[in-house]
């Protein structure tokens, strides 16, 4: 939803001006997430990750790859610290 039309434009407009949409969609990406109880910062930075390597690869897959190692080890550090060290 926020990277799709970042990878459908990447030919059509600027550098600067994709960069720009690129930083936009990502502040908004870090918004929506909130509720979540998720800091801004490390998604920020996932979402500019995300558009620099659609920008690098010129594929939308990498993208979709990172957010979901980065879901899994979200997900997957609660389980291994509860296992490790106990609740």
């Amino acid at each position: 939803m926020y990277r799709g039309p970042l990878f459908l434009m990447k030919h059509k407009i600027g550098r600067y001006v994709w960069w720009f949409l690129a930083l936009f969609l990502c502040l908004i990406f870090a918004l929506s997430h909130r509720n979540s109880g998720l800091s801004l910062l490390p998604l920020i930075v996932l979402g500019l990750t995300s558009s620099w390597l659609i920008l690098k690869t010129e594929r939308f897959w990498p993208s979709v790859v990172l957010h979901f190692l980065y879901n899994f080890q979200a997900i997957a550090y609660p389980f291994y610290q509860s296992i490790m060290f106990g609740d």
